[in-house]
C-alpha cells in the first residue's frame, strides 16, 4: 500500500504543525496520520453540506413535476375529447356539406 501514497511536502506554519503534533500525540498516531485524517474529514464535511438540505430540495422538484403532471394530465384530456368530437362528427355530412370538402375550387379554363 506505500508504494501508492507519493510524498507530497508541504510547507505549515510552525504553530499549526504544533497543533497537528499535539493532536497526533493525544490520539496516539503518526503526525502524517493525523494530517490525513484531518483532511479526509474536511472533505467528507464538505459532501455532508452537499447533501444537507438535499430532501427538501427533492420534495420541491417533486412538487413541480405533480404540477407539471397536472397540466399535462388536462391537455391530454383535452385532446382525447377533441379526438372523439371529430370521430363522431367528421363522418356525417350536414345538409348542403359534401363529405370531403374539396381542398381548392377547380381552375376555371
Amino acid at each position: 500500500m506505500s508504494r501508492d501514497i507519493q510524498p507530497f511536502p508541504v510547507r505549515i506554519p510552525h504553530d499549526l504543525r504544533e497543533h497537528l503534533e499535539s493532536a497526533a500525540k493525544k490520539a496516539s498516531r503518526s503526525l502524517n496520520s493525523e494530517i490525513v485524517l484531518r483532511l479526509a474529514d474536511s472533505f467528507a464535511a464538505e459532501g455532508v453540506q452537499m447533501l444537507t438540505g438535499l430532501p427538501d430540495r427533492i420534495d420541491a422538484q417533486i412538487a413541480e413535476l405533480d404540477q407539471m403532471f397536472e397540466r399535462l394530465e388536462g391537455k391530454v384530456s383535452r385532446v382525447k375529447s377533441l379526438v372523439m368530437k371529430s370521430e363522431t362528427g367528421a363522418g356525417k355530412a350536414g345538409p348542403g356539406r359534401e363529405k370531403h370538402a374539396p381542398a381548392r375550387e377547380k381552375r376555371k379554363r
